[in-house]
């Protein structure tokens, strides 16, 4: 991620004047999404603010939105993420508006509603399939162990894809730690979680607050939190 944020702003420094504007927002977007994931949220959503007040109509500002919005999820800034996910109206033929589904469903998961989250993000093309979207399957089986359904099938075909970052492993065998959480088996969702532990790179984890909640030295503000919170069982909407 961090060799994507170099190369975003080198390709940022190297556009002419007068350069292809989608091309701009394009490499701008990819930086600033890289800097959030880094654990640089102040930069990187600066980065895709000041982008927009530059490239404020077209598809490059569609796709900035969406960039934003994107990035909003990522780190659980609920706030940010419906503000800016006000201005975008929903159209397949928008460039990012497949990525903004699956923001939308993710945010859908940190506001506790699990039920929309997995519609919404079974539009994604599964794990083996192509343009398939392994970030969005692991958030499913968030949404999936709120709803008390079984994810062994996704997480293992998430495991096996060769598309599968750290991050959607991650949050997969976070899915499983919480579902052994719901059966008040604190050894095996310790062990469980450990899984989910071993995923991360060397050096500890940057990119989610979620994670870093979980292991007690994040920000319990963040809408992670809430995810996880509804999928071991410990709130409800209807409680």
């Amino acid at each position: 991620m961090l060799a994507i944020a170099f190369s975003s702003q080198a390709a940022v420094t190297h556009f002419p004047e007068g350069a292809d504007g989608l091309g701009v927002s394009q490499a701008l977007a990819v930086l600033g999404i890289a800097l959030v994931r880094r654990g640089r949220l102040g930069l990187g959503f600066q980065v895709l603010e000041n982008a927009l007040r530059d490239h404020s109509v077209g598809p490059g500002a569609k796709l900035l939105h969406s960039a934003t919005i994107a990035a909003a999820a990522t780190v659980g800034d609920v706030a940010r993420f419906e503000g800016f996910e006000a201005l975008v109206t929903t159209d397949p033929e928008v460039l990012g508006e497949a990525e903004r589904r699956v923001s939308r469903g993710i945010a859908y998961l940190q506001t506790g509603d699990p039920q929309n989250a997995v519609d919404l993000l079974a539009e994604s093309p599964l794990p083996g399939n192509e343009n398939e979207s392994v970030w969005a399957c692991a958030a499913m089986a968030i949404g999936l162990t709120a709803l008390d359904l079984p994810t062994a099938e996704l997480v293992d075909a998430i495991e096996a894809s060769s598309r599968a970052t750290y991050s959607g492993r991650v949050i997969a065998r976070i899915a499983v730690a919480l579902a052994v959480a719901r059966s008040d088996d604190a050894a095996a969702a310790e062990t469980a979680l450990g899984r989910a532990r071993a995923a991360l790179p060397s050096g500890g984890d940057v990119l989610f607050p979620a994670i870093e909640v979980l292991t007690g030295m994040g920000i319990p503000e963040s809408g992670w939190w809430v995810a996880f919170e509804a999928a071991v069982g410990r709130w409800r909407l209807d409680a």
